[in-house]
């Protein structure tokens, strides 16, 4: 099993001298902050997954996206990408005990708007219900996960499968606070 990590660290250790060749021969002239912005919350997942902090690697991603969100044509993916990130760091700050209120509230608002500017994603709309129902729980924002995670399972019902548990978990979390 060790021998695995090993294999994917090394591949994860080329492929970003990979990219920081071709962010060198970019230059200004190619944008790939989306590319730059997963590999950096791939390997914040690695050194959550090793009980290393993740935090540099965390801001990484989040610079990373700020750039990326700036491109119309990016803007989607940073988006499904950063809504990846709310999730993994605010579940790694809240089990380590390095809850951020505010840093929360203010992510959750920018993905809620995502949720609103992007109707159609279904992907996107399913990973920002996950990320709302994390705690501390607020009845009014599990209700709207819960109506997001609906909409995104009838958009796409190839998503059920993934997300079905969650789903369930969601619109009970909302009766609860009903």
């Amino acid at each position: 099993m060790n021998f695995l990590y090993a294999d994917v660290a090394a591949m994860i250790g080329r492929l970003q001298q990979h990219v920081d060749r071709l962010v060198a021969q970019a230059g200004d002239r190619t944008p790939i902050d989306v590319q730059l912005q997963a590999l950096a919350l791939l390997q914040a997942r690695i050194a959550i997954r090793d009980n290393r902090d993740p935090r540099a690697l965390l801001r990484a991603s989040r610079q990373h996206f700020q750039k990326a969100a700036a491109n119309p044509i990016d803007r989607k993916s940073a988006l499904l990408q950063f809504t990846e990130l709310v999730d993994l760091e605010h579940r790694w700050r809240r089990a380590n005990g390095r809850s951020d209120p505010a840093l929360f509230e203010s992510d959750l608002a920018l993905i809620e708007a995502a949720a609103d500017e992007y109707q159609e994603a279904a992907p996107l709309r399913a990973r920002i219900a996950r990320a709302m129902a994390l705690p501390p729980h607020d009845p009014a924002r599990i209700r709207k996960a819960a109506d997001l995670m609906v909409d995104a399972l009838e958009r796409m019902p190839l998503l059920r499968n993934r997300h079905e548990a969650e789903l369930r978990h969601l619109l009970a979390m909302a009766r609860g606070h009903g």
